[in-house]
C-alpha cells in the first residue's frame, strides 16, 4: 500500500511539472508570435504606404525619407530574425 501511494505521488507530481512546462512553452511561443507581428507591421504598413503613392522624380526629399524609413523597418524586421 506504501509504494502504491509513492507511485501515486509520483504521478502526479510529474504532471503538475508536466503542466508547468506546457505554460512555460506556451508563454514563450505567445511572446514569439507578439514579437513577430510587432516587428512585421511597421515594415508592412511602410509597404502599403509606398505601393499606393505616387512619387515625382523631382521630389528627392521625400524619395530620401522614404528610403530612410524602409531602412529603419528592414532593421527592425531583421532584429525579428535574428
Amino acid at each position: 500500500m506504501a509504494f502504491r501511494n509513492v507511485r501515486r505521488i509520483h504521478r502526479q507530481q510529474m504532471s503538475h511539472t508536466r503542466r508547468r512546462l506546457d505554460q512555460q512553452l506556451t508563454a514563450m511561443i505567445l511572446a514569439r508570435v507578439i514579437l513577430f507581428v510587432l516587428c512585421l507591421l511597421p515594415y508592412i504598413a511602410q509597404r502599403f504606404y509606398t505601393i499606393n503613392t505616387q512619387i515625382r522624380k523631382n521630389q528627392t526629399l521625400q524619395i530620401a525619407i522614404e528610403l530612410l524609413i524602409t531602412a529603419i523597418n528592414m532593421s527592425i524586421s531583421y532584429l525579428n530574425v535574428s
